[in-house]
């Protein structure tokens, strides 16, 4: 019997019920003729904000048609055409896929006659990064306590979608939509469409976040304490700065300050944490940039080359009283430097002016200069005991890399934005970040893997998703979308962390 079949996009005339305007909604829909019988029945449902020409719409159909039937096309596509046909696509087959799968969800086996040589693997997509971040967000429940601070199921998934783009691509939020959109699965493991998606979407979810921030940071400590069974003990408290391209003159807290990567010529704003002993982030607060910090030794051996330096330069200090209090002030700003040097001054008594000075390095006696093996703790927490002290002090190491995670494996610098509650947010997602490492990464821990999150990333990179085509013998194609299976060392960390290691299920159609 013929079959005969064809794909075409028909627009359709709707009212809105709330104000009675009208808008054009539109279809991919495939006409069928069997025998004499025609059946239409549509593919999927673009919506209203479809945007192609109406004079690209045949030749969009007919490239989604040659997809569908694993053919390449006789003619250059214009790029427009081409992303809009791969993106119908994948769409298709998420949805069509999708329900199929969960039809024959009973079935084992599925046996098809193919010719293995018209096999082709097309959209791959980066996905087991991204599918133990969002276990790890669940763990912390998340999703749920978005759900509860009022964030619909868009405005979740787009909050989400700043999170994880955060831990597995740490970079701006231009570069999340792009990686979002071209070269992340995250979007079928939360069933959103993110390349539909707008970029400012992603600033609005920022913004979203930060006002929520205090629910959200409380909600997720709770949740902490809950999941690894802690009673929070101790707190400590850090800073840390970032640096901000361009002058950001909008933002009121971008001051010029002492950066740690020694961008003096840029901004910066300093990020306050509030932690746990368990690695934990209880609070979190941005502050003005221009935090000061203590002299180094250094800098404090440049200060005294600068003042010798001057004793031979023209309306330099050389009055011995001048100089004196230009030392003295030295060593009261560097006590526990200048505690360590003897300095001797070279004096013209007809004059009284310094001709020369010479320090020596002298450490004193019974200090860590000379003793650096010998520890002195000094508490106001009397009633506690020496290993719990001690234990208590070697935790501010564990938790120094609380930083150095923020800063080198979750993309906390540089900030981008000019505004100020952009720019708080940048760094409130870069928080709710590690917030979701630090859970996966414990949880590990406790099975002997120590790994750096930047470590386990390139792990989890390995698995990707991809759709698999094959012509049949009856001339339709078969269409498989599925994980890549994972390696042993990535089995073994879906394995630790209790996930299943085919994120995202397996979808099949037939056209």
């Amino acid at each position: 019997m013929l079959v005969l079949s064809a794909m075409f996009i028909r627009q359709t005339k709707t009212r809105s019920g709330a104000s009675g305007d009208s808008y054009f909604t539109h279809r991919i829909v495939e006409s069928r003729r069997v025998g004499r019988k025609v059946s239409q029945h549509t593919l999927l449902n673009l919506g209203s904000s479809f945007d192609l020409p109406k004079e690209a719409w045949p030749e969009l159909c007919t490239r989604i048609e040659q997809i569908f039937s694993s053919e390449d096309p006789l003619f250059a596509v214009e790029p427009s055409i081409e992303q809009s046909a791969q993106h119908i696509y994948s769409q298709i087959i998420a949805r069509r896929g999708e329900l199929q799968t969960l039809e024959n969800k009973e079935e084992t086996h599925d046996f098809q006659e193919v010719d293995i040589n018209s096999l082709k693997q097309i959209k791959p997509r980066s996905v087991g990064a991204e599918h133990v971040s969002l276990e790890a967000l669940k763990e912390l429940q998340i999703p749920q306590i978005l759900e509860d601070a009022g964030f619909n199921r868009r405005q979740r998934a787009e909050a989400l979608g700043n999170i994880i783009g955060r831990m597995c691509a740490p970079r701006s939020e231009l570069a999340t939509e792009k990686w979002l959109k071209e070269r992340s699965a995250l979007g079928e493991l939360l069933k959103y469409d993110f390349s539909a998606m707008p970029l400012m979407q992603l600033y609005r979810a920022s913004d979203r976040l930060l006002k929520k921030k205090d629910l959200i940071e409380k909600s997720i400590f709770d949740r902490v304490q809950n999941l690894f069974n802690f009673t929070p003990t101790i707190t400590l408290y850090d800073l840390t700065n970032t640096y901000m391209e361009g002058n950001a003159s909008a933002n009121p807290k971008a001051k010029r300050g002492r950066s740690k990567e020694k961008r003096k010529d840029c901004p910066l704003i300093t990020l306050g944490l509030t932690l746990d002993a368990s690695g934990f982030i209880r609070h979190s607060k941005v502050f003005d940039g221009n935090v000061k910090e203590g002299s180094t030794l250094e800098g404090t051996l440049l200060q005294l080359k600068t003042i010798s330096k001057g004793l031979h330069k023209p309306r330099c200090t050389k009055k011995r009283n001048a100089v004196c209090e230009r030392i003295g002030r030295l060593k009261e700003k560097c006590k526990r430097v200048s505690a360590h040097y003897e300095i001797n001054m070279e004096v013209d008594e007809a004059t009284e002016l310094v001709t020369q000075l010479t320090w020596n390095y002298k450490p004193q006696e019974n200090s860590k200069q000379t003793h650096p093996g010998v520890y002195k703790l000094r508490t106001t927490l009397t009633d506690w005991d020496d290993e719990n002290l001690w234990r208590t002090y070697t935790m501010l190491t564990d938790l120094e890399s609380v930083f150095r995670s923020l800063k080198s494996e979750l993309g906390i610098r540089p900030v981008y934005h000019h505004l100020e509650d952009r720019c708080d947010g940048h760094l409130f997602i870069t928080v709710l970040a590690y917030q979701a490492v630090q859970v996966i990464r414990r949880k590990l821990k406790e099975h002997g893997i120590n790994e750096s999150w930047e470590s386990l990333r390139e792990i989890l990179g390995q698995q990707s998703r991809i759709t698999a085509t094959f012509k049949q013998r009856d001339g339709k194609t078969l269409h498989v979308r599925k994980a890549t299976q994972p390696e042993e060392e990535l089995k073994n960390i879906y394995t630790k962390l209790g996930i299943s290691p085919e994120p995202g299920g397996i979808q099949k159609m037939i056209i």
